[in-house]
């Protein structure tokens, strides 16, 4: 991942930093955004959006049905915080075990993406 912004857009980046996320995973999430030519996003919400973001303030008992929902639609979900507590952490692993598709967690926060990818699992 690049330590500097791929383009001048900085919604994603500085929504995410008034979240309280780290500006180094801000702007990763902000540079695959960008990437993945993503145009939407929400924050702890299931809004319509091309990326669902789940900050450590969401709540775990939630995030099964934010990631059925993300599945659903196709789009891909953040979970900020994966290893937060161990109820957190016992929750993203089961999501990761039942995923049909690619996600990536680099301990900051687990993707799940929800598109033509094979069933991959990458822990970085």
């Amino acid at each position: 991942m690049r330590s500097t912004f791929i383009s001048d857009e900085r919604t994603l980046y500085n929504a995410l930093i008034g979240q309280g996320v780290a500006k180094r995973r801000a702007l990763q999430l902000q540079n695959l955004m960008e990437h993945l030519h993503y145009t939407s996003f929400c924050i702890d919400s299931t809004a319509e959006a091309d990326m669902i973001i789940a900050t450590a303030d969401y709540p775990t008992a939630q995030l099964s049905a934010m990631a059925t929902t993300a599945r659903e639609r196709g789009c891909t979900l953040c979970i900020i915080a994966p290893s937060l507590d161990s109820e957190r952490d016992g929750e993203c692993k089961r999501l990761v075990a039942e995923h049909t598709c690619t996600s990536v967690d680099n301990r900051g926060y687990l993707l799940l993406f929800n598109n033509h990818l094979p069933k991959q699992k990458f822990r970085l």
